[in-house]
């Protein structure tokens, strides 16, 4: 009866992890069919947040001094580039929706960065199969909200630092230390 029992646990954990296996696949097959399907396409009318795509862009252009390097937020207002942003981003991650947006207010462009993106640009055209591979993987990262807040912590790491952190390691040294008794002497009971 036993033996039975064992290998129908056997059997079903077998399945589950088979199914989950094939819907994992399933999923990423449609993720990269998607891909693919919309690469180069006009994309669909979407909603955006953009008071947390634009975190980033707060954060980056507090430290710009010259204010001949961006668009000001009159001009921004006045050319509607928060609709032409929402007609271009086909960005498929948090942090390119940041980035695209940051782009689109910098007006500093030197010959260097532009012949730079300009063979990106070629290259991604011309290799198809590595573009859409990178495009999955950073689409992985994906657009979860808590995430648009990710420059914000960067910016602060000082402020989130644990404090007295050499106590936490000697406690962990101590916790290490708890088992030899335990390895020692195999009968040794903890209270």
């Amino acid at each position: 009866m036993l033996i039975i029992i064992s290998l129908s646990v056997i059997i079903f954990i077998t399945l589950f992890l088979n199914i989950e296996k094939n819907i994992k696949l399933k999923r990423i097959s449609n993720i990269k069919n998607e891909i693919k399907k919309t690469f180069g396409k006009k994309t669909e009318d979407q909603y955006f947040e953009l008071e947390l795509i634009e975190r980033y862009w707060e954060i980056k252009s507090a430290n710009i001094k010259n204010d001949i390097d961006r668009i000001d937020d009159i001009t921004w207002y006045d050319l509607e580039m928060d609709q032409v942003y929402c007609k271009i981003n086909n960005c498929k991650s948090f942090a390119g929706e940041q980035i695209l947006y940051s782009i689109l207010h910098e007006t500093k462009i030197n010959e260097k960065d532009y012949a730079g993106l300009e063979s990106k640009i070629n290259y991604f055209e011309s290799e198809l199969i590595e573009r859409d591979e990178i495009w999955y993987i950073i689409s992985r990262i994906g657009k979860n909200r808590d995430s648009y807040y990710l420059p914000d912590y960067i910016k602060n790491l000082e402020a989130f630092r644990i404090s007295n952190i050499e106590y936490f390691h000697f406690m962990r040294i101590l916790l290490l230390l708890s088992f030899i008794p335990a390895i020692v002497n195999l009968n040794y009971i903890f209270l």
